[in-house]
């Protein structure tokens, strides 16, 4: 029997393609507040990826990409919004102790992929999802002091339960 959505694993150029395949449609105003107008646009993405090895790939294996890409995103902004500490042109990425990055995994275990080498992606993801607003836990006025670190561990666990 063959797996209806068996794990992909996608290489960096089938990545990059995605993501500007989501630039496009973005750039098409083909968004409403984060959310496709059309329900087909994952359909279409879909089948624009035409990625040899998964012929199969489906719309949910194409909106989870999504959602790990947004993870990553926000998880490298997470960094770039840190004071105190320098940054690593090479590595693109922070460049801080040790003592420093297991403070920062512990409030946010997501950055931990991001110690020795920063986001690829950063620039094509922040047009995509540098606009995009939360709502309810996470929302954030733009009168509102800045979240601390022990905020955001307090809102995933609202949101998350």
């Amino acid at each position: 029997m063959v797996q209806e959505n068996p794990q992909m694993i996608w290489n960096p150029k089938d990545v990059q393609k995605l993501i500007y395949l989501l630039i496009d449609e973005y750039n098409k105003r083909a968004f409403v507040d984060g959310i496709p107008k059309d329900s087909n646009m994952w359909q279409e993405i879909a089948q624009k990826l035409d990625i040899p090895n998964y012929p199969w790939l489906s719309v949910a294996q194409g909106i989870g990409k999504v959602n790990a890409l947004k993870q990553d995103y926000r998880a490298s902004q997470f960094l770039k919004d840190q004071i105190g500490v320098g940054w690593n042109e090479e590595k693109n990425t922070i460049d801080a102790d040790d003592a420093w990055w297991d403070l920062k995994i512990a409030v946010n275990p997501y950055i931990v992929k991001f110690k020795n080498k920063g986001l690829v992606n950063y620039p094509q993801l922040h047009l995509f999802f540098g606009s995009s607003t939360a709502s309810r836990a996470l929302r954030q006025s733009s009168f509102q002091r800045a979240p601390t670190p022990e905020e955001y561990v307090r809102r995933d666990h609202d949101l998350l339960g």
